[in-house]
Formats: C-alpha cells, sequence, structure tokens
C-alpha cells in the first residue's frame, strides 16, 4: 500500500449478497481507515452514481436570489433565526471557512430523549419557497436517503473487521440524524480571516495555497464526500497531508469522532481541510451520526446492548458541542 496515495476501493462486492466477497473488501476497507483515515469509494452503482448534470441539479440551490436564501438562514448568520442545524449559511466574510452551505436533515425529522435544548437537533428542513429545478426537493431527500442507506453497508463492513456485532454496530445508526449538506466556495479574494488567521495559507508539496476550510475533524460517524474540483485534504495518522483525488463517479468516505469512541480508537477521525486553488468548488457531503439515542460507547460483541442514560446518548453530547461552539 502507498503511503502516499489515498487508498481507491471498489465497493461492488460489498454491496452484493455473495458474503465470501465481503472478507477482502472488509480487509482493504480496515486497513484504509487504520492507515489513512479514510479512502475513497468506487464501484457504486447507478443511483448512488448520479451524472454531473445531476450533480449540478442539486447545487443549483446556491443560484436562488438571496432574500429567498437569507429567508432560510441559520442563526449563524441571522442571528434572530431559529435554526441551528438546518438551512442555509453564507460564511463570506470569514470564520471557519469560506463558502455558502445548505443542509438537510432526514425527512420527517426524527425524535430525540427528553434533554434540555433537545429542539435544537429535532428542527424541522428549511426548504426554499422556491425550488431551484423542479423536482429539486424530491431529489435531494432521494439522494439523502441513498446515502444513509450506503453508510450502513460501510458500518458493517468496519464491525466485520473490528469483530464486532454487525447488528448491534448498524443499530446505532438506525432513525439517524444526519445530515446531506450542499456547499459552494467561491474564490477567496484578500482579506478573509480563517480562524484567526489573516489571508490564511497552506504549502503543500512546495506550493502556497489559500485555505478556504480550516483543519477539523467531524463529530459523527462518517462522512462521504464528493467534489467537482481539487481541493480535499486529509491528514493520515501519521501527520501527513495527502491531495484527495476528484473523482466523479466516486465519494472520499471520512471517519468521525463518534467512530473513534465506539472503534476503540483503532479508527481514528480524519482531520482535513480545503485548500483553494483558485476557482469556484462545489461538494456535496453526508454525514452519517448515531441515532440520537444512541451510545458513542465502544462497539460490543454482544447482539444486544442495553439503552445508554440520557445524559450518555449521542444528542446529549451533540448539544453539548453546540453550546460549546455558540450554536445553541
Amino acid at each position: 500500500m502507498d503511503q502516499n496515495v489515498i487508498p481507491v476501493i471498489n465497493v461492488e462486492p460489498l454491496l452484493g449478497e455473495n458474503s465470501a466477497a465481503w472478507t477482502s473488501i472488509d480487509q482493504a476497507i480496515g486497513e484504509a481507515c487504520e492507515a489513512f483515515g479514510g479512502f475513497v469509494v468506487v464501484g457504486l452503482p447507478k443511483p448512488l452514481r448520479p451524472e454531473i448534470a445531476e450533480f449540478r441539479k442539486l447545487l443549483s440551490v446556491f443560484d436562488l436570489p438571496q432574500p429567498i436564501l437569507s429567508e432560510i438562514g441559520k442563526r449563524e448568520m441571522r442571528p434572530e433565526s431559529q435554526r441551528s442545524l438546518r438551512g442555509y449559511v453564507a460564511r463570506l466574510s470569514g470564520g471557519f471557512a469560506y463558502n455558502e452551505i445548505f443542509d438537510v436533515g432526514p425527512e420527517p425529522p426524527v425524535d430525540g430523549p427528553p434533554i434540555k435544548d433537545i429542539q435544537l437537533l429535532t428542527e424541522t428542513n428549511a426548504w426554499p419557497q422556491k425550488e431551484p429545478a423542479p423536482g429539486w426537493r424530491d431529489e435531494v431527500i432521494r439522494q439523502y436517503r441513498q446515502l444513509e442507506s450506503f453508510c450502513i453497508q460501510l458500518v458493517l463492513s468496519f464491525a466485520r473487521y473490528l469483530n464486532v456485532n454487525e447488528t448491534a454496530a448498524a443499530a446505532r445508526y438506525q432513525n439517524s440524524n444526519s445530515t446531506f449538506r450542499l456547499l459552494k466556495y467561491p474564490e477567496r479574494p484578500p482579506g478573509i480571516e480563517i480562524r484567526g488567521e489573516m489571508d490564511a495559507v497552506r504549502v503543500h508539496c512546495g506550493r502556497e495555497y489559500s485555505l478556504i476550510g480550516s483543519e477539523h475533524t467531524d463529530n459523527g460517524g462518517l462522512t462521504l464526500l464528493w467534489q467537482d474540483q481539487p481541493g480535499l485534504q486529509f491528514q493520515t495518522p501519521s501527520g501527513v497531508w495527502l491531495d484527495v483525488p476528484v473523482i466523479s463517479e466516486g465519494f472520499a468516505v471520512l471517519l468521525g469522532e463518534s467512530l473513534e469512541t465506539q472503534s476503540s480508537q483503532r479508527f481514528l477521525a480524519t482531520p482535513h481541510r480545503i485548500l483553494g486553488h483558485r476557482h469556484i468548488r462545489h461538494s456535496m457531503v453526508f454525514f452519517l451520526e448515531p441515532g440520537l439515542f444512541s451510545s458513542t460507547q465502544p462497539f460490543s460483541k454482544d447482539s444486544f446492548e442495553q439503552s445508554p442514560l440520557e445524559e450518555n446518548t449521542y444528542a446529549a453530547s451533540l448539544v453539548e458541542t453546540l453550546r460549546k461552539t455558540g450554536r445553541a
């Protein structure tokens, strides 16, 4: 395995019913997670592998007039908004990143445990009054559900590699509060501050790039990411930053903080960032998160798991994250 190239794994056998074919794929996926913190999947069936034109249709939300987008803005950009998770944000004055985002959750929303501020996690989706293209909303929902289903197949593969119970591991992610995110990264102009750095740059392979998405890890289980232009980088567990290749028919897979805990730290959360390449960049991301009632404790070999105390649920940890980041 070349330590300077992120693995590209054909997962077609994983989606079939021939369990004998899963072993080698499980091994390749598990080794990639431990050595690189992620990988790229190809070999997806057509419903999960839309044509570029279909991706463009989803991303056309950013072509809507600003007043329509502002109506569904989150609290991050509109202090009077009641929304924390679902809706639109324009981060064009700097901060965590230089981008525009639109977030969609499960349709309809899922329930959560009766803890303080649980309503922050169970928001309805913020659909724009005017669709950017006919059938756009239905296509967003369809893509959400297909990506969620595929992610569960990856969780089952992780469980087999980790030698824990598949059924119990997958159950942690049923009825989840996952997020499907559409992103647009305009070319960053001078004078923008990213995470406290004015005109932040990063040097990679001897070349200087503008930073448009600051270094971070995701707090969910795993992340699928499609990009139409280069820019995404992983940092491997050994500390090396690697470019994620642009493969139109594939998705990058990153690991989240919840999976790190659930895997007993065998799969470390993937630090990643976005570098600017002097062009507009789009991406689509699916964040698979544990169910709000689920535990983030290590997976078990037992087929039955007791329900965690409310204060030990994924919902409680996520609400605490929102409070710390000022979104609660």
